[in-house]
């Protein structure tokens, strides 16, 4: 089976074919600006361009599109493709409210779309053919203009506030006077820069993250500060979920190395031994878990007759 895969970030829309067997087929991945932040026609055009792109490709090599599986961050609705992001993180707001499954099967004439939050597709695709694979308990998290969460046992993502936070979204938390994204996310990255170093002008966390691997102590010491916030923030919760791993993604995960020391040191809570590790596949991840996730929901479809009973 082959399926179209697309993950909407905030700075990149990313797209490939991918087949039942964990491949991408050959020159189909594409990485293009989101244009997350214009209006709400040049998104759209920008999505819908994307994925006639790879469904022409498709044609071309004769492969028939079993369905598009797309991750998006949230809040949204899933089912129906609808983004609700807050004006101030500056991304897709524009698009606010709107269905973006009905411009797909519209503009498209494709039926079988399927949208999930970005970081469950993460922990999908690691659970599939990376990090997560043959693990029982996992969290994924995902850093990056925001900071995403998934919960998965034995292969399935569980949302269970007994043992994982609401909606299994770390970043929501209350912290202070606001939530955990506001000290462990891109944007805070950038605005410590700022205060620390007294300037005015944005950067880009790769270009931070470059100097602090020049040696500049300031980037370090921001980095280090990320690596703190991250077990302080994480330590409670893996107390409570017991996993067996934690496995990070995300463009900011990149740069792990500078976070990684602070962020292991000390978990002195936990009775249990735990995995900190990154992504097998940073960049392929979210592809990885659309594509299963059309997959899976096919595999589902053909254990039922045509009435939707279950067969055995």
């Amino acid at each position: 089976m082959y399926a179209i895969a697309l993950d909407m970030g905030g700075t990149f829309l990313k797209s490939a074919i991918v087949s039942s067997e964990g491949e991408i087929v050959q020159e189909t991945f594409r990485k293009t600006p989101s244009l997350s932040n214009c209006s709400k026609d040049v998104i759209i055009e920008n999505m819908l361009k994307t994925l006639l792109m790879q469904l022409e490709r498709a044609r071309e090599l004769n492969i028939e599109i079993k369905g598009i599986g797309i991750g998006i961050p949230g809040p949204a609705d899933y089912e129906r493709g609808i983004l609700y992001i807050p004006p101030k993180l500056n991304k897709y707001h524009s698009v606010y409210g709107i269905s973006l499954r009905d411009e797909i099967v519209q503009q498209l004439n494709v039926d079988n779309v399927i949208f999930e939050l970005d970081s469950f597709l993460f922990l999908r695709g690691e659970s599939w053919l990376g990090a997560a694979r043959n693990l029982n308990r996992v969290i994924g998290i995902t850093l990056g203009t925001g900071l995403g969460s998934a919960f998965m046992i034995n292969g399935k993502i569980v949302i269970d506030e007994t043992i994982t936070p609401p909606e299994g979204w770390i970043g929501g938390l209350a912290y202070g006077d606001g939530i955990v994204e506001d000290i462990i996310s891109a944007r805070w990255i950038a605005s410590q820069h700022k205060k620390l170093k007294g300037i005015d002008k944005d950067l880009e966390v790769e270009e931070i993250a470059h100097f602090a691997e020049q040696g500049d102590q300031t980037c370090q010491k921001i980095f280090e500060e990320l690596g703190m916030n991250l077990k302080f923030v994480l330590e409670p919760i893996a107390l409570k979920f017991r996993p067996d791993s934690i496995i990070f993604g995300g463009q900011i995960s990149k740069s792990f190395k500078l976070f990684a020391g602070a962020l292991k040191s000390g978990w002195t809570q936990l009775p249990f031994p735990v995995k900190i590790e990154t992504a097998k596949y940073i960049d392929l991840s979210s592809i990885y878990g659309a594509a299963h996730l059309i997959f899976s929901n096919c595999r589902n479809q053909s254990k039922t007759d045509s009435f939707g009973n279950r067969l055995t």
